[in-house]
């Protein structure tokens, strides 16, 4: 059984998937399977999975399958339904993994621990500059919001068991699935002190923010957060948003002090 199973969703995204494959071809560490669920691509993704041998020929595994799905959390689940390795790791056509090394130093913590849940800070790319580095927040905060990326985040697959993501949230699945998951992972966490990944912009929860923010105050309320609490953060995520588009500069100067 290999530590990682790398989760990889993809749709007509071929140069997006070539690089997700380039990063994991350069990872020092060998240790892991990549699952690629592709929902029934018609722009040569399928002839490019039948000819691509194994990121790691001298170790890691590749398994692929291809049809249509209801959408990128659908084929999450499916990714999971197929994964066999200890930790989860998903890392969507287009991200990349930090460094090198990322898997093999995430491998080093988990030799001398085993963590139920372990994430650290992401980069995110940025049109025309060099990416951005996106701290990550304790995940005690993670009512505020998302605390990194979610392809930032390992999840350790015996604890996800039988839970999957809920389809009723188009664009803030993975915060409910994180929140979900959070409750079973108790306090065996770890954040990591370096970057985990490379986030690629565009992803649907940067083109619909405002309705990711609105499916993340339903799932609180679901959840039966605070309702005084729960307005508060939906107020706060909307100015932090208004701030970063419109004065990016400030929006990177406070995110780097946290």
């Amino acid at each position: 059984m290999k530590t990682f199973s790398i989760i990889t969703v993809t749709r007509n995204n071929r140069t997006g998937l070539e690089k997700t494959y380039e990063s994991l071809q350069a990872q020092t560490c060998r240790d892991f399977e990549w699952i690629v669920m592709d929902g029934a691509s018609t722009d040569g993704t399928l002839d490019y999975l039948t000819n691509i041998p194994p990121p790691r020929q001298d170790g890691s595994a590749l398994l692929w399958a291809s049809a249509p799905d209801q959408g990128i959390y659908d084929a999450m689940n499916k990714g999971i339904n197929h994964a066999t390795g200890s930790y989860l790791l998903f890392l969507n056509a287009g991200d990349r993994l930090a460094s090198p090394d990322a898997l093999a130093r995430i491998k080093l913590a988990l030799n001398k621990q085993s963590f139920t849940f372990l994430y650290g800070p992401a980069l995110e790319e940025r049109a025309g500059q060099t990416p951005a580095l996106k701290p990550a927040r304790s995940h005690t905060a993670i009512t505020r919001g998302m605390v990194t990326h979610h392809q930032a985040m390992l999840h350790r697959r015996d604890i996800v068991g039988d839970m999957r993501y809920d389809l009723s949230y188009r664009i803030a699945a993975d915060y409910d699935f994180t929140l979900r998951f959070l409750r079973r992972a108790h306090e065996n966490v770890l954040i990591l002190p370096f970057p985990v990944c490379l986030f690629e912009a565009g992803g649907v929860s940067q083109r619909r923010p405002i309705e990711g923010r609105q499916e993340q105050f339903k799932i609180r309320e679901k959840l039966n957060y605070n309702k005084i609490l729960n307005a508060l953060i939906y107020t706060i995520q909307y100015v932090s948003y208004l701030i970063k588009t419109r004065a990016p500069r400030i929006y990177w100067a406070l995110r780097s002090i946290r």
